[in-house]
């Protein structure tokens, strides 16, 4: 047996012990950390490139980047999340064998993905630099997708610190390509070429960082691949449906806006993206964890759901205060007057992320169930309302419309999730909990947002009285301090 299955199923062993949830805490504050590292990488690069390419530039280059998003959704066909919860379940060489056909079902949908998105650029009439966009960053797409496939060993032993600093460096690698690209004066199409250079670079380094370099040499086994598939299919279904839906607004936008209106929409859009992925980071990190609760302790799944959507209802409302009064700020600091109006269209679009912390947090739910194929329903009415929805709010109100319609989808998809999970495990769905004491300190911290004061006094003030109220309310899951006071006296 080598290290690579030594480390398995030392993870199989930690998932299934008390130990476990503290770990995960601990790991998903490192990774909230990180993120926020990442984002401030990101936020930097945005500034680069919003006063070096305009607003109309920008504008294209977002609609490629959301583009190559859904290309990348598409391309994980469930894998990612399906992949994460066998690793937790199997154990010894089983492991080993599935990590190497996980990287061969990479490296051969990806491509695929890739090249029909480079057909719709086409048909849908996109000029030759966005078409060319569309097949240079979808070269980095194959890359950075089979490099986070062979990161997660990592999110399985819960080595998420590892994994974190490897992420961390993810975005200071793009932050370096795109400033030395604008200090020499690039246009569009080199900023998508350097998305394959840097996605390269990361695939190179994931077998060290990860340690487990026998484990990710591609292989195929039809016996495992089959059943593999199988499960992530009705997950697949669902994940297409889900980028599609989040992202189809802006090519809604594309097809029924002006340019100035579809540079302000994608202004707002690539702030909202990078924050909307963050519980995706933060909370999959439970995923191993729940699934060997799922399997073996229906009350322990309760439990860790009930604590998940708590700390996700509380996350959710207190970024909605931070990105709201920081919107106008930095919207100015990014882009300068002359992205102004995407203030506005960033404060509406904030209020979808508490929808998206909690359809998060029910998502994994019926994940650890395996019952990933009620997110096609949830994921299929969603993406119809939001098509119906935004064409509509579009072409009455453009840019804020859109933004109306993505609160209003994040929140049905959500609403749709926990239905679901409700009808697979009633046992385990979370109830009320807390959750009236989060709302109670939620409420007049909202109220301070109406106020026409200044943003500092907005941030400050609205998030001094939510953080109070939970405090004073003891609105937060004990444990959660719990595992948190515990990593502090173990750092001393």
């Amino acid at each position: 047996m080598d290290s690579t299955t030594d480390s398995l199923e030392h993870a199989t062993d930690l998932l299934s012990t008390a130990e476990a949830g503290g770990r995960v805490v601990r790991g998903a504050a490192v990774r909230a950390a990180g993120y926020g590292a990442g984002t401030l990488f990101g936020a930097v690069g945005s500034f680069f490139l919003l006063r070096h390419l305009g607003v109309s530039d920008f504008g294209r280059y977002a609609t490629v980047t959301a583009l190559l998003a859904i290309v990348q959704g598409i391309s994980d066909g469930g894998l990612t999340a399906v992949g994460s919860r066998e690793l937790a379940l199997l154990g010894g060489e089983d492991r080993a064998r599935l990590m190497r056909n996980l990287v061969t079902l990479r490296l051969t949908i990806t491509p695929i993905g890739v090249l029909l998105a480079v057909g719709f650029a086409i048909v849908a009439g996109y000029d030759r630099q966005m078409v060319l966009g569309t097949l240079l960053g979808g070269i980095g797409v194959v890359f950075i997708i089979t490099q986070t496939t062979m990161a997660m060993p990592l999110v399985v032993n819960l080595q998420l610190v590892r994994l974190t600093i490897f992420e961390v460096a993810k975005g200071a690698l793009n932050l370096v390509a795109i400033v030395l690209l604008v200090l020499l004066g690039a246009k569009l199409l080199p900023f998508f070429a350097a998305q394959a250079v840097t996605g390269a670079a990361l695939l190179a380094v994931a077998p060290f960082v990860v340690r487990a370099r026998g484990s990710l040499v591609p292989g195929y086994d039809p016996a495992l691949i089959r059943p593999l598939l199988r499960e992530a299919l009705p997950l697949a279904v669902a994940l297409v449906m889900n980028v599609v839906y989040f992202r189809v607004l802006m090519i809604i936008m594309s097809l029924l806006a002006s340019k100035h209106e579809l540079g302000l929409f994608a202004t707002s859009f690539q702030v909202f993206t990078v924050i909307w992925s963050l519980p995706l980071v933060v909370l999959s990190s439970a995923l191993p964890l729940l699934a060997v609760a799922g399997r073996d302790d229906g009350d322990r799944l309760g439990r860790g759901l009930q604590s998940i959507t708590e700390v996700g209802l509380a996350a959710g409302v207190f970024l909605t205060l931070v990105v709201y009064a920081l919107a106008a700020p930095a919207i100015r600091l990014l882009g300068g007057a002359q992205f102004a109006g995407a203030a506005p269209v960033l404060q509406i679009q904030a209020f979808a992320l508490v929808p998206v912390f909690l359809g998060q947090a029910w998502q994994l739910g019926l994940l650890s169930v395996r019952r990933q194929s009620a997110l096609i329903w949830a994921n299929a009415i969603a993406l119809v309302a939001v098509i119906v929805i935004g064409t509509v709010f579009v072409s009455a109100w453009s840019s804020r419309g859109a933004a109306v319609a993505a609160v209003i989808a994040e929140t049905l998809l959500a609403a749709l999730v926990y239905f679901f999970l409700r009808r697979a495990r009633p046992e385990s769905t979370p109830t009320l909990g807390r959750t009236p004491r989060i709302l109670l300190a939620a409420l007049p911290a909202y109220a301070v947002l109406a106020i026409p004061a200044p943003w500092p006094v907005q941030l400050v003030l609205s998030c001094a009285i939510f953080v109070a109220g939970c405090l004073l309310g003891r609105a937060l899951p004990p444990e959660l301090l719990f595992a948190l006071r515990r990593r502090q006296s173990n750092s001393r």
